[in-house]
């Protein structure tokens, strides 16, 4: 742990001074292809692109189907696959390996990309995210006590179709003020707060709930690396930890002050990692 939080101050001292020099000093940049959270978009990545397009990266936000800009009904989505299908499509046409970060459910989204085109993709990046292994549902990553007193609490909610005693469809974040400021975005200023508050909308539930078939031809051939963050209020730090003992990437990083949101409260730090990762 000590000689990762040493990697980590060599990442914000060193590696932050290459991502603000003038791109032309760089050498060749592979794709960040970045996928959001629960209700999010490729919105919630505008920190983060800014930063590394700035240094001459090529960065595709994608919105996952129902989510962002894409407007399918919520109701609609039934599986991983189709709920993955903008990022999937979007590795079929990529001409060159990629570096896929996912946040929060979007590591969910790009375990499923793993294993489907591990072939396109040189390192996936987990942020305080779902990290399945076979067999599992993102869910089923964390505790169930965390998502049921994350329910208790109104952080979340799970909608049926058809009334309560239905299938559940979809989960809702209480987009609240209170809400958002004590829980999802706890260190974040009161702009992104009031931004995440007017764009986030309902997840399906099978990206929560769907368990995927994970092999280590697939998913497991890709170099897998995750980031925990400190304060997180939604996957606590110790259940980041715990995930990553049950299915150990190659190297976790580690965020001390990041709340759940880092790509808003610390994008300089977070986009230091994620340029440090990509060199290795």
């Amino acid at each position: 742990m000590r000689r990762n939080r040493a990697l980590i101050i060599a990442a914000l001292l060193g590696t932050y001074a290459l991502l603000i020099a003038p791109s032309e000093c760089h050498g060749d940049k592979q794709e960040f292809v970045l996928v959001h959270g629960s209700g999010h978009g490729g919105w919630s990545w505008y920190k983060v692109a800014a930063i590394l397009r700035h240094s001459g990266f090529t960065v595709t936000p994608i919105d996952l189907l129902s989510a962002g800009r894409d407007h399918t009904s919520v109701e609609s989505v039934k599986t991983v696959a189709e709920y993955s299908k903008p990022l999937t499509d979007h590795l079929q046409n990529v001409t060159s390996k990629v570096i896929l970060v996912g946040h929060s459910l979007g590591g969910t989204s790009i375990s499923y990309a793993m294993e489907q085109h591990p072939e396109k993709i040189s390192k996936a990046i987990f942020v305080s995210a779902f990290m399945p292994s076979n067999n599992q549902s993102g869910m089923e990553t964390v505790a169930p006590e965390i998502l049921g007193g994350l329910i208790t609490k109104g952080v979340l909610k799970i909608n049926s179709a058809n009334g309560p005693e239905a299938l559940p469809v979809s989960v809702s974040l209480n987009s609240t003020y209170e809400m958002f400021r004590k829980y999802l975005y706890s260190e974040c200023s009161d702009e992104d707060i009031n931004l995440g508050m007017s764009l986030v909308v309902d997840a399906p539930y099978a990206a929560y709930s769907e368990k995927l078939t994970l092999t280590p031809q697939g998913y497991g051939s890709v170099s897998r690396y995750y980031i925990s963050t400190g304060q997180d209020k939604i996957i606590p730090n110790s259940a980041q930890i715990l995930m990553t003992k049950a299915n150990p990437p190659l190297a976790v990083f580690h965020l001390d002050n990041g709340d759940h949101m880092s790509s808003f409260s610390y994008p300089e730090e977070l986009t230091s990692l994620l340029y440090y990762i990509h060199l290795l």
